[in-house]
């Protein structure tokens, strides 16, 4: 997210996981973001990027080929690149 912040997002565990945490490299604290992601999400082995500039996070969950965007501490589904919209 920036020079100290690392987003860690989705997972499986028996089932996928909507979570969104944020890791602080400097204190190895991690809280909640304000919002959790609005589905459950597996973005394993994804491109992830990120721009710390402008603090935008883009990353794919390849269960359902669906894009999101993580931008002011909250997340927004952009597209489903299975449909093209």
């Amino acid at each position: 997210m920036d020079s100290n912040t690392i987003l860690i997002m989705g997972g499986f565990g028996g089932k996928y996981f909507n979570e969104s945490l944020a890791l602080d490299v400097t204190t190895f604290v991690t809280n909640k973001t304000r919002m959790q992601m609005p589905v459950n999400c597996f973005p394993f082995a994804v491109p992830t990027l990120s721009d710390a500039e402008i603090n935008e996070i883009y990353t794919v969950d390849w269960s359902t080929y669906k894009m999101f965007r993580f931008k002011n501490d909250a997340w927004t589904q952009l597209i489903n690149l299975k449909e093209g919209r």
